[in-house]
């Protein structure tokens, strides 16, 4: 059983620090998949839990979800707004936040369904440290493309190479950056298929001012 008491953290106010109206952000009449977060509502957020108390046949007592339950220690949620959480052998419990979610689907299905990635490519990843970009570049690799990280230091460029396997990583803060990311892509440019450049024709035709 939830205690009486419990944390859960609400937006309390809009941020207006280093906010210039009309310069930081620019008003555009156009809809977005969901509503933002109104004063006074908890913060939202996606979260792993445990259930304490029941009356759904599926997810009995003891049983591991996720949701979209928000910065909260204790939450009532629909029956239909859960997920089980299925661990593979060798996984944990948090990889649900991470590659074998919301951040796992983003780089699957935008480098296969939408990058159509496949052997020989030459793929850039930029914030390739970060926890989309990171399952990205070991995406491109399983199948078989050669991979370029961009990341924020050295650290994160050995790591790149050294624990992820990229082929080479480069540092965005490097004096040297725009030559060093030339002559890591020429090669690449050099041996640009028809592919390639069929989807470079795409790309531009459907190109639009705004």
């Amino acid at each position: 059983m939830a205690p009486q008491t419990y944390t859960s953290i609400h937006l309390s106010k809009r941020p207006k620090t280093n906010i210039i109206p009309g310069e930081t952000f620019e008003a555009r009449n156009t809809r977005s998949y969901i509503p933002p977060v109104k004063i006074g509502e908890v913060m939202r957020g996606v979260a792993i839990g445990i259930i304490i108390a029941s009356k759904s046949k599926s997810y009995p007592i003891g049983t591991h979800v996720t949701a979209t339950a928000g910065w909260t220690e204790y939450a009532i949620l629909k029956e239909s707004d859960l997920q089980r959480v299925d661990i593979p052998k060798n996984g944990r419990i948090t990889d649900v936040l991470g590659v074998l979610g919301m951040t796992g689907l983003t780089a699957y299905f935008g480098l296969l369904d939408i990058g159509k990635v496949r052997a020989g490519d030459f793929v850039v990843v930029s914030g390739a440290a970060g926890a989309t970009g990171s399952i990205v570049g070991q995406i491109a690799k399983l199948k078989g493309a050669k991979v370029l990280g961009i990341a924020g230091s050295e650290e994160k460029v050995r790591w790149l190479k050294e624990e992820l396997g990229f082929d080479d990583a480069l540092c965005y803060k490097d004096e040297q950056f725009a030559a060093k990311f030339r002559g890591a892509t020429k090669s690449a440019a050099k041996s640009s298929t028809s592919r390639s450049r069929e989807q470079n024709h795409m790309l531009d035709s459907s190109s639009v001012e705004v």
